[in-house]
């Protein structure tokens, strides 16, 4: 199914691809990634030794991350998550694909309040598949899953933050 172009404020837009969005997602994971990694190596984790252990078999990947890591991932990532898409309506992943978030009422930049709930929802859902010990993974997937279907290509997050993503 193709999507549909989305009106907003009179005007036409031409929504993001399924694949724009994943390759913008899949960059700005790369980008937290590598953030987190070089904070923890500078606060003496040993990443790297940690990455061998887990190719030798010897653990898991961040088994027992210390706690003060995983605040500061979850902090950094809604910070940048936040700040990008409520300050320019795009992360920079989104910036390298060439697509951008906009409210569904005009094609500005959305804001802190509507980046903070398109943040939230899908963050919450990850938080308890979490602690569901992976059992609520379709809690997860459900925010995602109707971009797939949805005519405008949202997820549950853009209906409820009242967004949608549009390419530049």
């Amino acid at each position: 199914m193709g999507l549909r172009p989305v009106t907003i404020a009179g005007e036409e837009y031409v929504v993001a691809t399924r694949w724009q969005r994943v390759g913008g997602a899949v960059i700005d994971s790369l980008i937290l990634l590598a953030v987190s990694a070089a904070l923890a190596t500078l606060s003496g984790f040993d990443v790297l030794g940690s990455i061998r252990d887990t190719f030798s078999g010897e653990t898991t990947l961040l088994e027992n991350p210390p706690g003060w890591f995983a605040v500061g991932s979850f902090i950094i990532g809604a910070g940048y998550e936040i700040y990008f898409i409520g300050t320019r309506g795009q992360t920079p992943g989104k910036m390298v694909v060439g697509t951008r978030v906009v409210p569904t009422r005009h094609a500005g930049i959305p804001g802190f309040s509507v980046a903070g709930v398109r943040w939230v929802v899908p963050a919450a859902a990850g938080y308890l598949s979490g602690v569901g010990g992976g059992l609520l993974f379709w809690l997860t997937a459900a925010v995602y899953l109707p971009i797939l279907f949805q005519e405008y290509g949202q997820g549950v997050h853009d209906m409820i933050a009242k967004t949608y993503v549009i390419k530049n």
